[in-house]
């Protein structure tokens, strides 16, 4: 789920691929991504699908919304 919710909105943002800017925002996000992976799966056991879905979700979007803050500038005509 976790890497999922890094590629879906990469692809989404494939305008932003050119910026070097959106490939730190997303390194980043892949850096932050590796602590919850190990931490996650003691949590699936006990809470099983329901809370995988829960979380990709709420990462996917966090994902979503880092980038818009952070790659999307001012001053940019949206397309």
């Amino acid at each position: 789920m976790s890497g999922a919710a890094l590629i879906v909105p990469a692809l989404q943002f494939r305008r932003l691929w050119n910026e070097g800017r959106f490939w730190i925002v997303a390194a980043l996000l892949t850096v932050i991504q590796i602590p919850l992976v190990i931490a996650i799966p003691p949590l699936v056991e006990r809470f099983r699908a329901a809370f995988l879905l829960a979380f990709g979700i709420g990462d996917g979007l966090f994902v979503i919304l880092m980038i818009v803050l952070l790659c999307s500038s001012p001053n940019a005509k949206d397309n």
